[in-house]
């Protein structure tokens, strides 16, 4: 009988040309009042026997709603019901209300949206206290744990790296970056040096914030090129640092 539930289900909802879903997600701070639970986890079960489909997932973090080592999220089977298919073992972000998530939430898997960081910055008040405060010289741990989360690459790959950053074409310090941009989505891109690009300016990577499209090799000259003649913060336009989301 469940069986066959479910591929009614799946008949009446499985043209996306049909019953297509048509939502836009929420503004994140506007997403956070509609919402009962936000929390990362990993999936390690689905009930694909009834439906909504249910997925078991083990609680990595909280930042909204009760607690708890496991909690069950339930969810339609996409297309027309506006469901969400999460992969056994995988880990996503998840914006829940009574136990339920659809496409129309903000819900995402993990390095596929910069949500995280900027619920690490909005409700860990040490964790933006020392971000603000960062000093030159590579990046810690805190620094590399929140940059990973705007441009989605592991923590590790990041920590301990010396990084040039950019406001478009303007060298900005860590330290601006964060109190400018800090717990806003910005658009960036992470670009890894060569060796002897390393070697000739002394960084290993170049973050440029607020740019549109890729970055060419001519492009990427023109900003190391920057690096070498930095100027202080006295000299910087206002609007580097006040630009937000």
């Amino acid at each position: 009988m469940n069986k066959l539930f479910l591929i009614i289900i799946l008949l009446i909802y499985g043209s996306g040309d049909i019953f297509g879903c048509d939502c836009v997600p929420l503004p994140l701070k506007k997403e956070l009042k509609e919402v009962d639970q936000v929390f990362r986890g990993r999936v390690i079960a689905v009930n694909l026997r009834a439906y909504p489909i249910s997925y078991e997932f083990e609680v990595l973090k909280v930042w909204k709603g009760k607690r708890k080592r496991k909690v069950t999220i339930t969810s339609g089977i996409g297309s027309g019901d506006c469901g969400m298919n999460f992969e056994n073992g995988q880990e996503y972000l998840v914006f829940a209300k009574r136990g339920k998530t659809t496409t129309c939430r903000r819900t995402a898997a993990i390095g596929k949206t910069q949500d995280v960081a900027v619920l690490n910055w909005m409700y860990d008040k040490y964790f933006r206290k020392t971000l603000k405060k960062s000093k030159p010289g590579p990046l810690t741990k805190t620094e590399a744990s929140y940059i990973s989360g705007l441009v989605m690459i592991p923590r590790d790959s990041l920590e301990g790296k010396t990084i040039a950053i950019f406001d478009t074409s303007f060298p900005i310090s860590k330290r601006d970056f964060f109190k400018a941009w800090g717990g806003h989505k910005v658009d960036v891109h992470y670009l890894l040096l060569d060796a002897d690009e390393k070697k000739e300016y002394g960084v290993d990577a170049m973050l440029v914030a607020w740019t549109q499209g890729d970055i060419v090799d001519t492009e990427k000259q023109f900003l190391l090129e920057k690096i070498i003649s930095k100027p202080t913060t006295e000299e910087k336009p206002e609007e580097v640092l006040s630009r937000k989301e």
